[in-house]
Formats: C-alpha cells, sequence, structure tokens
C-alpha cells in the first residue's frame, strides 16, 4: 500500500507541534510547569487549515489555565503569568547591572568631567541577548550538545562573535537604535533559538540545534546571509 503524501498544511502543523513541545521544555527547565491537556490537542484534527498551525505558533504557553511557576526566592509557586513577569523583571535587572557595569568602566577609564552630563541610552533588547549568550558560554554542563558537539569549546563563542561585530558596526554608523528595534522586531524567533541552543541535550535533537544554530548566526549577522567562516562551530 502507497503511504499518502502529507499535505503542506500537515507538514507545519507537526512542525508547529514539535516547536511548541520544545518551547515547553526549554521552560520546564527555567521551573514552569504545564497542564498539557490545556495546550495540545485531545486528538489531531480532521482538516488542519492555516488558522489553527498560527493559533499554536502563537500560542501564549505562560497565560495558559493550570500553567505555574516555581519561585526559587520566595519558594512560593505562582502562576506562569506571574512566573514570566518575575522572568521578565530578573532580566531587566540583570541588563541594568550590565549597563551600570559597563558605564563605571568607561567612566574609569575616560572620567566625565563634573559640569557636564551624560545621556546613557538603554538597549534592552541588545543587553537581553548578550546576557543569554554569555548565559549558555559560561553554562559548564556536559550533557547539552552546545558544549558537546564542539570538543568543548561552547559553541556560543562564534555566535557572540558575530553578534559583537554587527553591533560594531550599527555602532560606528551612530545607529544601535536601528540594532535594538531590529532586534525587538525578531526577540520571539531568537528567544526560541537561544532556547533550543541552550537545552537540546539529546543526539535526535542535532537537526533542531543546527537549524537554530544558523538562524541565529544569520539574524546577528543583521540579516545577511553568514559566510561560511561565521556557520562554522569552533573545530
Amino acid at each position: 500500500m502507497v503511504k499518502k503524501k502529507k499535505t503542506l498544511n500537515q507538514l507545519e502543523y507537526e512542525k508547529a507541534l514539535k516547536n511548541l513541545k520544545r518551547r515547553i521544555k526549554a521552560a520546564e527547565k527555567r521551573g514552569f510547569r504545564f497542564d498539557k491537556s490545556e495546550l495540545f490537542p485531545s486528538e489531531k484534527p480532521k482538516r488542519i487549515t492555516k488558522k489553527r498551525i498560527e493559533s499554536i505558533k502563537k500560542l501564549n504557553i505562560y497565560y495558559q489555565k493550570g500553567t505555574t511557576y516555581l519561585n526559587d526566592d520566595s519558594g512560593k509557586l505562582v502562576s506562569g503569568k506571574v512566573g514570566q513577569a518575575i522572568e521578565r523583571k530578573a532580566r531587566a535587572k540583570k541588563a541594568a547591572q550590565t549597563r551600570k557595569a559597563r558605564k563605571e568602566q568607561k567612566q574609569q577609564k575616560f572620567p566625565i568631567p563634573v559640569d557636564t552630563k551624560e545621556y546613557m541610552p538603554t538597549y534592552l533588547a541588545i543587553a537581553s541577548v548578550e546576557n543569554k549568550l554569555d548565559e549558555i558560554i559560561n553554562a559548564e554542563n556536559w550533557q547539552y550538545l552546545h558544549r558537546r558537539i564542539t570538543g568543548g569549546e561552547n559553541s556560543a563563542i562564534k555566535l557572540k562573535e558575530i553578534f559583537q561585530r554587527t553591533k560594531q558596526s550599527y555602532a560606528n554608523a551612530n545607529a544601535l537604535n536601528d540594532f535594538e528595534k531590529y532586534l525587538e522586531k525578531n526577540a520571539e524567533t531568537i528567544n526560541n533559538a537561544l532556547d533550543v541552543v541552550m537545552y537540546a541535550s539529546k543526539q535526535e535533537e542535532l537537526r533542531d540545534y543546527n537549524g537554530s544554530y544558523s538562524k541565529l548566526a544569520m539574524i546577528f549577522n543583521g540579516g545577511e546571509i553568514p559566510t561560511q567562516q561565521d556557520m562554522k562551530l569552533s573545530d
């Protein structure tokens, strides 16, 4: 019997469900818990529409019924919505600390005269990406692919090099605001891909890992197709 070929919608539907499972897995490692019955259909729909596929892609897993988050600071179990707010606040705080440390370091090298005021713009999206890349680079857990398949050197190091080079190009053109807006526009794609690069651990997840790594390299390169040098993981 000839196996019936899947339609484009069926393939997209399966891909959307796979991405949803990956998002959930990454969130669970950060302390979230989910009621899977609220997130996944009880059975495969007979007819798969573009609207159904988009609803899965855009699903906010943190706002769903039964989603909880264990707050490490208080030891309390809170709703997923509150948990997401706690994470965002923590990222913003870390970004502010990073900016402050850089400003202090810069002032030590180039002291600002007492009678002048310096405006320091905030670039939360840029700082958020840098913090996440640093988190991946500093991760010492060898179970994850980003450490294992590169012979010990963290693959995120190459991603950060690409990111910093592009950031410097924008800075040289006095256009960091444009870079910030560019990252904000691609925030969801970047965060999802960074989660895959960070948490992929099984060999069967290698394809997703490589795809996410390539996607990040392209985005961090300013949207242009990266060179083979950029795409190449450390030997």
